[in-house]
């Protein structure tokens, strides 16, 4: 009953439960999160859809040639490279 408060405080090595493995503990788990959240929302932008890329070009060859910029042969050269 006496100096209750002082030998709790003491034994845990006065940083209250755990001390410094305690303070250890939650550092890691707070890395952790961090690292899953980095990998879940930071892989959203890197996934490119490769097929509506080729349209996308395709797209802009479809108007140079509309525009007269480039000739049919360069449309048709152009195109095979996509």
């Amino acid at each position: 009953m006496w100096n209750c408060g002082y030998i709790s405080s003491m034994a845990f090595g006065g940083m209250g439960f755990g001390g410094g493995f305690g303070m250890l503990v939650g550092l890691l788990l707070l890395l952790l999160l961090v690292y899953l959240a980095v990998r879940v929302f930071g892989s959203r932008g890197a996934t490119r859809d490769h097929a509506a890329d080729r349209r996308d070009s395709l797209e802009i060859l479809k108007t140079r040639l509309a525009k007269g910029e480039i000739n049919v042969d360069e449309f048709n050269a152009l195109k095979n490279v996509l």
